[in-house]
């Protein structure tokens, strides 16, 4: 039997890519990961992230959606963000084909969370079983896995993005770091930078105050 585990990075930072990963094993071979010591990828080390998604990557199957912010910003515009979440995680096990998917919950009911997943596989002939459980991410090691593969690519994306734009932060909205190259990107070229979210509300209210200050001035 396949089973398959699904998580995300980059749900609700302001700037740059949200992953989603899926990592796809026989059942028989799941309990390599715990002897990899594979966990939640917030209680790793960068480093270790790095050397277990490379480990990983060679002992399962994975699958990896990356959406840009224009992309995020065009299903915003459609949809809510619990069903872009629902749309990227049905994605990429359309692509698995595992017998069974444990999935980190992205709503407050996994319940209800699990069946939009199935519903969506279903129409495109996917009978994948969903479980989706909050922090799945601590408690069931492929899920765990699918966080580090995540986790991994987003990082190196963010990293790509302070190669280009500079200091940028981690690209979370309570980074000040963040909020000060926004502050600062809004205020030199009178618009939003390519790597941010334009449907955030933080992307708003920084708009707003630059232009508040301009009309001050």
């Amino acid at each position: 039997m396949l089973v398959a585990g699904v998580d995300e990075a980059g749900k609700g930072p302001v700037l740059g890519p949200l992953v989603v990963a899926c990592v796809v094993m026989d059942e028989h071979a799941l309990h390599e990961l715990e002897r990899l010591g594979v966990r939640d990828s917030k209680r790793l080390s960068a480093r270790r992230r790095a050397r277990l998604a490379d480990r990983i990557k060679e002992m399962a199957d994975v699958h990896i959606l990356a959406l840009s912010p224009r992309e995020i910003d065009a299903m915003r515009e459609r949809t809510t963000m619990n069903w872009v979440m629902v749309h990227c995680f049905s994605d990429v096990l359309a692509r698995a084909r595992a017998d069974v998917a444990y999935v980190d919950a992205a709503d407050v009911s996994e319940e209800r969370f699990a069946e939009r997943i199935m519903h969506c596989l279903l129409e495109r002939g996917c009978p994948t079983r969903v479980v989706a459980l909050h922090r799945a991410d601590v408690h069931i090691p492929v899920v765990s896995a699918a966080s580090i593969v995540a986790k991994v690519h987003r990082d190196t994306a963010i990293d790509e993005l302070a190669r280009t734009y500079g200091k940028i932060g981690s690209g979370y909205p309570s980074d000040p770091s963040t909020i000060s190259f926004l502050r600062d990107w809004i205020a030199e070229h009178h618009t939003l930078p390519a790597c941010a979210r334009a449907s955030w509300s933080t992307c708003a209210r920084l708009l707003k105050e630059t232009r508040f200050r301009a009309r001050g001035e």
